[in-house]
């Protein structure tokens, strides 16, 4: 056989094994919650169960797919969360990024993004703010136990109360490695921030540093991430807290 034609020949079989790959990969994520075994993947996916075995043996090894062998059933695994959740970071940061600038231009303050990752927030940008008194809190890739901090506390406050309720009990003893934080301390920051409609954080990351937080919503009506705002408590009281709120609030609807 010519060279030519044996490249040609590995080419489309290499194409052939990708296609198949993420072919199974979309089937298996169709129905993730239930998962599925083998044979109905194999019969969804049109392929042999000798190749289907194969291909999904090798996404096991490398964690993209979960085998339960018990149920005998396959799940999306975690890599592929780890991937989208990846991609959802870089999402966000180009979304609110001009959002950011803009809060920070007019605040001078420190002003963070932050996702949902678990039971934790985790900071994906950040612009430390041009007053004289600079201070950075929250670290872009670092992860507070959710209730902790003003952004954290915002993804939070607002989430249902069953949602709240499970947080509450996975962070509990979390809770103590941050000074006098306690559950039922976190519960009275959350009936304030319901009260008011946003968060105003007197300390309880940081002795003499306050913060705002806002939280942000999808289409559905969804949290999807929180603003916040930081400084030291001399520049923010509950006043300018409610200004700073309103600024929030309306550079995210300016965001299209």
């Amino acid at each position: 056989m010519p060279n030519d034609l044996k490249s040609s020949t590995v080419f489309q079989e290499g194409t052939q094994s990708i296609h198949r790959t993420i072919s199974l990969l979309r089937t298996v994520a169709e129905a993730n919650d239930q998962g599925m075994r083998l044979y109905q993947i194999a019969k969804k996916a049109g392929l042999p169960n000798t190749t289907t075995h194969r291909i999904l043996s090798v996404l096991v090894s490398e964690d993209f797919l979960d085998y339960d062998p018990f149920s005998k059933c396959y799940y999306i695994g975690i890599e592929l969360h780890s991937l989208g959740t990846k991609a959802k970071r870089f999402a966000m940061k180009e979304k609110y990024r001009l959002c950011l600038e803009n809060i920070a231009h007019k605040t001078h303050d420190s002003v963070y993004l932050v996702l949902r990752s678990g039971f934790d927030a985790l900071c994906i940008d950040s612009i430390e703010g041009e007053s004289s008194i600079r201070i950075m809190t929250y670290n872009v890739g670092s992860r507070r136990p959710l209730g902790i901090g003003a952004g954290s506390l915002a993804l939070l406050a607002f989430s249902s109360d069953n949602d709240i309720e499970a947080v509450l009990n996975a962070n509990r003893l979390r809770y103590k490695r941050h000074g006098d934080i306690t559950v039922n301390k976190v519960k009275t920051m959350i009936k304030n921030t319901r009260k008011f409609g946003f968060v105003f954080n007197e300390g309880t990351y940081m002795k003499g540093i306050n913060g705002v937080g806002v939280p942000l919503y999808d289409n559905k009506g969804e949290i999807t991430a929180a603003i916040s705002v930081a400084s030291i408590s001399e520049r923010i009281n509950f006043a300018r807290a409610k200004k700073i709120t309103k600024l929030i609030k309306s550079e995210i609807s300016l965001i299209r």
